[in-house]
């Protein structure tokens, strides 16, 4: 017998299913998109930790995203989401 637990998504998954939204984009996770070495959009970030021409370090869900590169400065950003642009040459994710 399975539990009614199991049966039921929660609000977010059916909404997110029915608008064909990122599971991500609903549930409070870190959403990445690179649209070439240039730019980059991160959705569910909390807060920027360091802001520099060569580095930029985001606070998200359980982890810093630290971009490095040359030229690196913030386009736009909401409280939800950040655009950086500039040369990426990494992005790594620390715990």
């Amino acid at each position: 017998m399975k539990s009614k637990k199991k049966e039921k998504k929660s609000l977010a998954e059916a909404v997110s299913g029915a608008f064909e939204l990122p599971g991500s984009t609903l549930s409070g996770l870190t959403h990445i998109e690179f649209l070439s070495n240039r730019e980059v959009s991160v959705e569910g970030y909390r807060g920027v930790l360091e802001y520099d021409e060569n580095i930029i370090r985001l606070s998200a869900e359980n982890m810093v995203i630290r971009i490095m590169g040359r030229d690196l400065y913030i386009k736009c950003y909401t409280p939800d989401g950040v655009v950086i642009g500039g040369y990426f040459a990494s992005l790594e994710f620390l715990s």
